[in-house]
């Protein structure tokens, strides 16, 4: 994605997963999560499922364009998550060809053939998979543990990039707290409402510690 400057503004093209690109004018003092909503209010892709990135640095939605470094002939690369499972065509070989087809880590998908899950460690011939076999690709769900101050605890069944905020979301359908009351820990680190579980390596039986403000 090229980006060129006329005077203070930045020109941006966005290239879609759908082989589209749009267009936009921003400026350089311009926050990422201003880009997003611009592409979202331009092309309707939710916020939430955006993700920027410029030379292998995921572009958070609290820094500007400028704190990257973004200018004239820079790339910014776009990916979009799909809201359903992402329906995919593949030849004989090997997964590393489906990563670069869907932009995805195979890491944090769930292959099937049909109703069949496919096995990490087993090739694609050992399913008899066949030229123009259709696989369907789901964002693998991982669960994690939600602790109270006072040992409480809940699970929730969620993605590896599910935003902080959705999953603020998810407590307070199950415990009735509101999200602006809610803090969030791993680790010993505060959790930020615009970044997603995978940026704090969080993974498949974690234990976030919640803090009710209330």
């Amino acid at each position: 994605m090229p980006l060129l400057i006329s005077g203070a503004m930045l020109y941006i093209t966005i290239y879609l997963r759908v082989s589209k690109t749009v267009a936009l004018k921003v400026k350089k003092s311009d926050s990422i999560g201003n880009v997003k909503a611009l592409l979202c209010d331009k092309e309707g892709v939710p916020e939430h499922l955006q993700h920027l990135f410029s030379e292998d640095n995921r572009l958070m939605d609290e820094q500007k364009l400028v704190d990257y470094g973004i200018r004239k002939n820079s790339t910014v690369y776009a990916y979009v998550e799909d809201s359903v499972p992402v329906m995919l065509y593949v030849k004989r070989t090997y997964a590393k060809v489906i990563e670069s087809r869907v932009g995805q880590s195979m890491d944090d998908m769930d292959l099937f053939l049909g109703k069949q899950k496919l096995e990490d460690l087993k090739e694609l011939y050992q399913y008899d998979i066949k030229e123009d076999s259709l696989l369907q690709g789901v964002p693998r769900v991982i669960q994690i543990v939600i602790r109270k101050s006072n040992g409480q605890e809940i699970t929730l069944d969620v993605h590896q990039h599910e935003l902080i905020k959705n999953v603020k979301g998810m407590i307070q359908n199950k415990l009735g707290i509101p999200v602006h009351l809610q803090g969030l820990l791993f680790a010993g680190k505060s959790l930020a409402d615009s970044w997603d579980l995978a940026s704090y390596d969080i993974e498949n039986d974690s234990t976030l510690h919640l803090n009710d403000r209330n």
